[in-house]
């Protein structure tokens, strides 16, 4: 959860603020229609008797984790992210950064 709030804040700068609402609100509706699939999901499968309950929640524990993997790959795909050319700048570098581009669009 604390971690969502970095991301909220990371959406808020980022994010154009005639959608916002939008995309907030597409978040918002996502995450409240996950979370009970997921636990009704992971519930029922939880549940499953076997004779073997630490490799059933290990091979529970796998393919979740597998799911996600697959799922950020497919969405870095969808959406033709260059990860190799990827930067990560400091505070001061990207407020250079974005004074540069400010001034080239003319705001």
């Amino acid at each position: 959860m604390f971690s969502f709030a970095f991301y909220m804040v990371w959406l808020q700068r980022e994010v154009p603020t005639h959608i916002q609402g939008r995309l907030m609100s597409t978040i918002t509706t996502i995450t409240m229609v996950a979370s009970p699939l997921g636990l009704a999901l992971f519930g029922a499968l939880f549940d499953w008797k076997t004779t073997q309950p630490r490799l059933r929640d290990s091979l529970i524990f796998l393919g979740g984790s597998l799911a996600i993997v697959i799922l950020i790959t497919g969405l870095v795909k969808l959406l033709k992210l260059d990860l190799k050319e990827a930067k990560i700048f400091s505070e001061e570098e990207y407020r250079e950064t974005t004074l540069v581009e400010k001034k080239e669009s003319g705001n």
